[in-house]
């Protein structure tokens, strides 16, 4: 399945340039555009539990993208259900924040 709903917007892609010193705030802002998609980002984390799931990414710089194929194997499996977590656990700050708008 294709989510592209769920993948980095071209304005966020162009700002973080790969540039490993924006990692952080890459992903933070990655994040908050994912909280309008929180429904696509669990049916990722149900499928993950589930079994494999495959992400694929169009970045040449492989060592800051959470869809590279060895990110589980540089920070092991429970580092990739954390960040996972963390995404959804921040989506849902956002969205609830935005409903308090």
């Amino acid at each position: 399945m294709w989510l592209k709903e769920i993948a980095p917007s071209d304005k966020l892609r162009k700002w973080f340039a790969h540039d490993p010193k924006k990692w952080i705030e890459f992903k933070q802002k990655y994040f908050k555009e994912l909280n309008p998609n929180q429904e696509l980002v669990d049916l990722i984390i149900k499928k993950a539990k589930g079994g494999n799931v495959t992400l694929l990414f169009g970045a040449k710089e492989e060592r800051f993208n959470n869809a590279n194929p060895d990110y589980a194997l540089w920070y092991g499996w429970s580092e990739m259900q954390r960040d996972l977590t963390e995404i959804k656990t921040l989506a849902e700050e956002f969205h609830e924040k935005a409903k308090k708008k």
